[in-house]
C-alpha cells in the first residue's frame, strides 16, 4: 500500500542552476512558518581546479512587515565543501523544525575558477517536532 503525498510536498528552487565565478550567491527566502521539517537537496557539477563550494543554510526572524529580517547561519546546516575531487554529484540534507520563520541557501564558491550547482528545498506541512537535526547523504 503507497502513502499519497499529493498536496502534501512542495520543491522549490533555493539556488537556481547556474555556473558561477568566486562569490557569494544568497538563495532566495522561503517562508517555513508552517514547514515541520523540510530535504535540501544540492546538486553539484563541475568544479573548476583550484576552486571550492561552500554551502550552507541560514535563517532569519519575521521582520514584522511579513519579510525576513537579519539572517544567521543555521547551527550545523552545511554541506562538506566541494572540489574537483568531489563534484558532479547530489548531496542531501534533511532539517527538522527550522528554528525561525524564514530560510535560504547561501552558496560561497573560493578559489580562482568557477562552479556549477543549484540548490533545491523539498518542503513538507508537517508534524513540528522540538528538535532541530541535520543529516546528509551523498550520491555520485
Amino acid at each position: 500500500m503507497g502513502v499519497n503525498m499529493s498536496g502534501q510536498l512542495e520543491v522549490v528552487a533555493a539556488i537556481p542552476p547556474q555556473s558561477t565565478a568566486v562569490s557569494t550567491v544568497n538563495g532566495s527566502d522561503h517562508d517555513m512558518e508552517k514547514v515541520g521539517e523540510f530535504i535540501v537537496e544540492a546538486n553539484i557539477g563541475t568544479v573548476d581546479a583550484s576552486t571550492t563550494l561552500d554551502i550552507k543554510l541560514q535563517d532569519a526572524p519575521d521582520d514584522g512587515a511579513g519579510a525576513a529580517g537579519t539572517y544567521a547561519d543555521l547551527t550545523g546546516a552545511v554541506f562538506t565543501q566541494m572540489d574537483p575531487t568531489n563534484d558532479v554529484a547530489m548531496w542531501t540534507g534533511r532539517v527538522v523544525t527550522p528554528t525561525r520563520k524564514w530560510v535560504r541557501a547561501v552558496a560561497v564558491i573560493g578559489g580562482a575558477g568557477s562552479a556549477e550547482f543549484a540548490v533545491s528545498f523539498i518542503k513538507g506541512e508537517l508534524n513540528k517536532g522540538s528538535a532541530q537535526t541535520w543529516d546528509f547523504t551523498y550520491s555520485s
